[in-house]
């Protein structure tokens, strides 16, 4: 099914399992809002993909229709800081949803235009991703250089009284 995701999902809470967004959050002008919506529209045990340019992405400054930028901590602001991957720590202070990052991605494909530089831009996706600390170097130093196409994180809800898995 495909929704507006504006505003609310027409899902009943917790009702939903798997949930993908692909290259849309960057369109809305409130993830936070959206995110609420993911969080109350998943099942217990229900995943949500989602996939969001990189603000090192080129083609993200391009299309007039983005409306912001995302980071490798944009998600992070909706997971308590004990369950934080990687030495940077953020405090979720702007949603009382909270969410356990099952993977954090850093996608690096380089543009049709760019074919010779498709084995760079694969070494450096294995390469930076080989840890949440390696991935906080290629953003804290290297994202200047060898600019990365996408964020790919896949969360699951922490609903209320439960603990989240470590």
């Amino acid at each position: 099914m495909v929704a507006d995701t504006g505003s609310s999902l027409p899902f009943m809470d917790g009702s939903v399992h798997f949930l993908r967004a692909f290259n849309h959050l960057e369109h809305l002008p409130d993830v936070v809002v959206v995110m609420e919506e993911i969080h109350r529209v998943l099942a217990p045990d229900g995943t949500a993909e989602i996939t969001v340019p990189h603000f090192s992405n080129t083609q993200y400054y391009s299309d007039p229709t983005h409306v912001r930028p995302f980071g490798l901590y944009s998600f992070d602001y909706f997971v308590e800081p004990a369950h934080q991957r990687g030495k940077r720590k953020v405090r979720p202070f702007y949603s009382k949803c909270r969410f356990t990052i099952v993977e954090k991605r850093l996608n690096f494909n380089a543009p049709a235009a760019l074919k010779a530089l498709r084995p760079v831009h694969r070494l450096a996706g294995w390469f930076f991703n080989l840890s949440p600390r390696v991935q906080e170097i290629y953003e804290a130093l290297f994202c200047g250089i060898v600019g990365c196409r996408t964020i790919r994180v896949v969360v699951r809800p922490v609903k209320r009284g439960a603990t989240p898995p470590t």
